[in-house]
């Protein structure tokens, strides 16, 4: 693989996980009723007031849209959207 086709690759997944990033702010925003525009990556999910019922439903929305199979306690283990992505950044 030539240089140029790697920085191709690298700019491209670099896109993608910002745009599963974004993805992931809104489904959490309208998950939880709030403006996708309050909502930091560094906070954990739980002092927005994410239940276990709306941590699973994200978890399936997730799976839908990367078509992989995650553990229930996905939003659980992986508190913020920063810990999230990290975790699912090697399944994009």
């Amino acid at each position: 693989m030539s240089e140029k086709t790697g920085a191709i690759e690298v700019a491209a997944k670099s896109a993608s996980i910002t745009e599963m990033e974004n993805w992931l702010i809104n489904r959490v925003a309208e998950h939880l009723s709030m403006d996708s525009e309050k909502i930091s990556i560094h906070e954990e999910l739980v002092l927005y007031g994410l239940d276990s019922m709306s941590a699973i439903m994200i978890s399936g929305d997730i799976e839908e849209k990367l078509n992989v199979e995650l553990p229930s306690t996905t939003l659980w283990d992986y508190p913020t959207i920063q810990d999230i992505m990290l975790f699912l950044k090697d399944k994009m």
